[in-house]
């Protein structure tokens, strides 16, 4: 993921069916690229509905963007680790209804049993708003090793996430897929909160 996403490919199409694993050296790769687009479109709605992210579904005002494919990357990570997907129903609308409104099932439920900071990282993919999730792979992946080599210890998660970043010359870099939903919000007149860690352009982004 973190390779195509260094190229500005979303996926947009994350799921099971599109893992391909190499016996000889257990190396994960993603197949199925025909849902993909660059990071300049707005809405993709041609992937399969329980794997897609709110914004993907066209529902929020936010671009597709690498927070979309680590969403549905979440999805798979929740369902390998419970058998079920966070959410069903056999009615497309209903279905819908509950990937914008509720949350998933806890993980840990008593039939399933995972250290919880796995379960937090896994909750942070599968958050609504894209700005709350993990912004890049490499992000996801820190958080991942560390859950592994310290199970029972805690961490601000998204810590070492990657977003955009300044120049000394104060232009941005990765941030202009957030233009556009500046532009809605002020259209709209609509109140807007701003939220990264440090150094990631917010200010330069206001300015």
């Amino acid at each position: 993921m973190k390779e195509f996403h260094h190229k500005k490919i979303i996926h947009g199409d994350i799921k099971p069916s599109n893992f391909v694993i190499n016996e000889k050296n257990d190396r994960l790769k993603f197949i199925d690229f025909g849902s993909s687009k660059s990071e300049d479109f707005e809405h993709n709605k041609t992937g399969t509905i329980p794997y897609m992210s709110p914004e993907q579904l066209g529902f929020i005002p936010y671009e597709i963007g690498k927070y979309t494919d680590i969403y549905s990357l979440g999805v798979c990570f929740y369902q390998l680790f419970t058998g079920n997907l966070p959410f069903v129903d056999k009615d497309q609308t209903k279905l819908i209804q509950k990937i914008l409104t509720e949350n998933p099932p806890l993980i840990n439920d008593g039939k399933n049993k995972i250290s919880p900071i796995l379960q937090k990282i896994i909750f942070k993919c599968l958050n609504k708003d894209p700005l709350d999730r993990y912004l890049s792979a490499e992000g996801l992946l820190y958080d991942l090793r560390y859950a592994k080599n310290n199970p029972d210890k805690k961490i601000a998660l998204g810590s070492k996430d990657i977003s955009g970043y300044l120049n000394q010359d104060g232009e941005t870099f990765g941030l202009n897929q957030y233009n556009d939903v500046f532009d809605k919000f002020f259209i709209h007149k609509k109140n807007l909160i701003i939220q990264g860690v440090e150094k990631s352009g917010k200010t330069i982004l206001l300015k």
